[in-house]
């Protein structure tokens, strides 16, 4: 397992690579998203499919190049890390 943060389109995301797949940061998603993100959500990981959820299709180019980094989707729709 590791844990990095990548910008994509100019927004620094944490990206969790498990053997199961890359999941994305939900703290990190809701700021992009203009939310205000709770403290449990620090340690959540979501997979592309929930991560697109939170986003939203206004985020068309930020989505696009998140997928190109975890194009498969992933066995559970959201992981937490400690």
């Amino acid at each position: 397992m590791s844990v990095q943060s990548i910008e994509f389109e100019g927004a620094d995301i944490r990206v969790a690579e498990l053997q199961t797949g890359r999941y994305f940061n939900k703290a990190d998603l809701l700021r992009v998203a203009g939310k205000a993100p709770g403290q449990e959500t620090e340690c959540q990981y979501l997979d592309i499919l929930e991560a697109s959820k939170l986003v939203g299709v206004e985020k068309e180019n930020l989505l696009n190049a998140m997928q190109l980094w975890a194009p498969h989707l992933c066995h559970s729709g959201m992981v937490e890390l400690h």
